[in-house]
């Protein structure tokens, strides 16, 4: 039981600008992070002093994937209470599918660390990919797709949703771009 006199804080406008910088955030990060390993995969466009880190530099990108996204689950469980309505549900399920997914299990172990302090062993690469593979279902280029379709319009993506929740709070609030700190 919550106590009565508990403070309700009061939504203000620089949350609401923090929180739309946040999302821009998150989509610069989903986008780069998405380009750097399709760069990288593709090593006959890369220049030739960089072919031999391809391998790393993809799984720079794919950490940096995992990390955005659970930086967005942390959005998402901070900022609901300003969520669009009709975003709600979208980014609820969005949430769910995070928390049921091995990300936080793949940014706690693996990405972060090189030891598994519940095994006390070393963290293998291959324990790495096979955590990739599952969240991804094997398909990389699927999981990108959900991530940012190349329509990233609310509801295809992440990327959509994010941007949705943004230009939707941006007109609501009546907020200028010249308001939002940019990056």
């Amino acid at each position: 039981m919550q106590p009565i006199n508990k403070k309700i804080r009061v939504i203000e406008k620089k949350d609401i600008i923090h929180a739309i910088e946040i999302l821009n955030s998150l989509m610069g990060d989903f986008n780069s992070a998405i380009i750097t390993y399709v760069w990288s995969s593709n090593e006959s466009e890369m220049p030739d002093k960089y072919r031999n880190w391809a391998n790393a530099i993809g799984m720079m990108s794919l950490n940096y994937l995992i990390l955005s996204l659970a930086k967005w689950n942390e959005f998402y469980k901070k900022f609901k209470n300003i969520i669009p309505s009709e975003f709600k549900e979208d980014c609820k399920n969005l949430s769910m599918w995070i928390d049921k997914s091995k990300i936080k299990s793949l940014r706690n172990k693996n990405v972060v660390h090189v030891w598994d302090m519940e095994n006390k062993k070393p963290i293998y690469n291959s324990e790495y990919k096979k955590l990739i593979s599952e969240i991804t279902n094997g398909n990389i280029f699927y999981f990108f797709e959900k991530i940012n379709s190349h329509q990233p319009t609310y509801p295809k993506s992440i990327v959509g949703i994010c941007q949705g929740i943004r230009d939707c709070l941006a007109k609501k609030h009546s907020i200028l771009g010249k308001e939002i700190t940019e990056l």
